[in-house]
């Protein structure tokens, strides 16, 4: 009998993804997609103090006022001092998603040796992580809800319009000039406060941060960088970080990049998360479904002039 190898060779859909599948390797191990780190709780001071049924924060400033001045003897024309209080608020707000798994879900998966509940549960947890740090960072405008860049009372200044054609940008400055870049976001806070407070932390976009990380200083490969001179000129600054929140390329919430410095004192500055990440079970019979929760008021910057952002970069 003559068999024809050519029409033999011919597999249908179903025979091919079995063959196909016999010589697969499958890799036991799970492999997560990355995701940035939603690292907002890194850097401002964290908040849980506020009781759970809170749903506004308030703080009160209060100023000195008056004067005093050289008086005449048994005279009556004394100056008046006195003290006025303003209120400032925060909205608390909840964010909440939720998953779900049926009971054969939950057996499959046990047998698969997929742990399909704590993959869903590490999901809703990173999605309110997620919302947790942009609300952090710029607030939310629809529920008056301040973040860390969008404080009104923050100062803002402009990088001095030095660099090649009477450009700001670090694209266009040498070495010198973005050290005297820093240097004046760091101090801005010292000046505004009259000395009272100086910034510890520099926030700048990924890509500005990695310019004076490997810009060696004074143009030679031997010499410190453009950060290590900025650092040791600095003792009292503790961290200087990219980020690409500040990139406007990669983040469509802004229109261009920004510095921001600022003092990570929790006395002038901090996120409010009255109850911190939460699930409930609720119990359907075959299925289940978990609610996730957590309450946030955004953060407070008691004293604004203690932090300063910086455009033209």
């Amino acid at each position: 009998m003559l068999v024809n190898f050519k029409n033999a060779a011919r597999l249908d859909a179903a025979e091919q993804v079995y063959f196909t599948r016999e010589l697969e390797r499958i890799i036991e191990e799970n492999y997560p997609t990355e995701y940035p780190d939603y690292n907002c709780r890194a850097l401002i001071p964290t908040d849980f103090s506020d009781g759970a049924g809170t749903k506004k924060i308030t703080y009160r400033m209060y100023d000195k006022v008056g004067t005093a001045k050289i008086i005449n003897s048994y005279a009556n024309d004394f100056e008046a001092v006195d003290v006025k209080f303003t209120e400032y608020s925060s909205t608390v707000k909840p964010l909440g998603n939720k998953y779900g798994y049926t009971v054969q879900e939950a057996r499959e998966s046990r047998q698969a040796n997929k742990p399909l509940e704590q993959f869903r549960a590490e999901a809703a947890r990173q999605a309110i992580q997620a919302e947790e740090h942009f609300i952090a960072l710029f607030g939310n405008d629809d529920y008056g809800i301040l973040g860390l860049f969008t404080n009104p009372n923050v100062p803002t200044m402009t990088f001095t319009a030095d660099g090649t054609g009477a450009s700001t940008l670090w694209s266009n400055k040498n070495s010198e000039q973005i050290l005297r870049d820093l240097n004046d976001l760091t101090w801005a806070a010292y000046y505004a406060t009259k000395g009272k407070r100086v910034s510890d932390t520099i926030l700048l976009p990924h890509g500005h941060y990695a310019k004076i990380a490997t810009t060696p200083f004074n143009g030679t490969l031997s010499s410190a960088s453009i950060l290590d001179t900025f650092l040791k000129m600095n003792p009292q600054v503790k961290q200087v970080l990219g980020m690409w929140e500040l990139d406007h390329t990669h983040n469509t919430r802004i229109l261009a990049d920004f510095a921001f410095a600022y003092q990570k004192n929790p006395s002038i500055v901090s996120l409010r998360i009255p109850v911190d990440f939460e699930q409930f079970v609720i119990d359907k019979g075959i299925e289940t479904e978990v609610k996730c929760h957590e309450t946030m008021g955004g953060v407070l910057n008691i004293y604004p002039l203690a932090s300063c952002y910086a455009e033209g970069l």
